[in-house]
């Protein structure tokens, strides 16, 4: 039993640099009340959900970059200008990916620019 239980452990060890740090959704830093949802990165390109959790309407636009071990950039994608409705969300699909698929998964942390947050 002791075995089984260390096997497991170790390979749980040994897996976890293969799946991402960062979660498919999480707060945008700099960016409240905008969150997103629902990250995925695709051979297309970049799925993801924009959620406003204001009660007013918001035009935001931002860049996002994945940065994985010894801060190296390994992708990055920019969400052009777009209103959210109050309670509102957007689900933008195939954004541009600069940079490759595979690294970008396993990307260590996202690095958030915000160019326009405006609650109106």
């Amino acid at each position: 039993m002791k075995k089984i239980i260390l096997v497991l452990i170790l390979f749980l060890a040994m897996s976890s640099p293969v799946f991402a740090a960062f979660g498919s959704k999480g707060v945008i830093p700099g960016a409240d009340p905008v969150e997103y949802r629902g990250l995925k990165i695709t051979s297309e390109g970049v799925n993801i959900v924009i959620v406003n959790r204001s009660e007013n309407k918001v035009t935001f636009s931002a860049a996002c970059v994945f940065v994985g071990q010894n801060n190296k950039n390994l992708g990055d994608f920019f969400i052009e200008k777009i209103t959210l409705e109050p309670l509102g969300h957007i689900q933008l699909t195939k954004l541009y990916l600069k940079g490759d698929v595979k690294l970008s998964r396993k990307a260590e942390y996202l690095r958030w620019t915000v160019y326009t947050l405006e609650e109106k």
